[in-house]
């Protein structure tokens, strides 16, 4: 899937400018907004082809972002994990060190990890090589 303008709208700005700063580095041009005027002006310049919307900003709905009906509007969760998946992927599983980079305590990734399920492909570990003979 190839995005060429995503729009990320949510109301909480330390993690709105930390996901688009990942997803910029990964070569996905983005807009952000913080609240539905922002939303509309934004649309106004030009309708992006994706957008991740908080469902429940301060005070609004983003279930009433009507004007990107057109687009495709996947749950800001869905990028959170995709986004969790790849910087546990880059840290090779290590638990620590991807919340590190991701800014979290160790814990709250844990529990994301725990709540979401089937999280073996970051969890496994290696065994070590059984000495025979002894």
């Amino acid at each position: 899937m190839s995005i060429a303008d995503l729009l990320l709208v949510d109301d909480d700005f330390v993690f709105r400018t930390r996901l688009k700063q990942a997803l910029v580095q990964r070569g996905i041009p983005t807009r952000e907004a913080e609240t539905l005027a922002d939303v509309r002006r934004c649309v106004e310049s030009k309708t992006p082809s994706h957008a991740v919307v908080d469902l429940r900003l301060r005070g609004e709905s983003g279930l009433s972002v009507d004007e990107l009906d057109q687009t495709d509007v996947l749950p800001l969760s869905h990028i959170e994990w995709e986004h969790i998946n790849r910087v546990l992927i880059e840290c090779g599983g290590n638990v620590t060190k991807a919340a590190k980079i991701l800014g979290l305590h160790r814990r709250s990734l844990q529990r994301k990890l725990k709540k979401k399920g089937d999280v073996t492909l970051f969890t496994h570990r290696v065994r070590k090589p059984e000495i025979s003979g002894k």
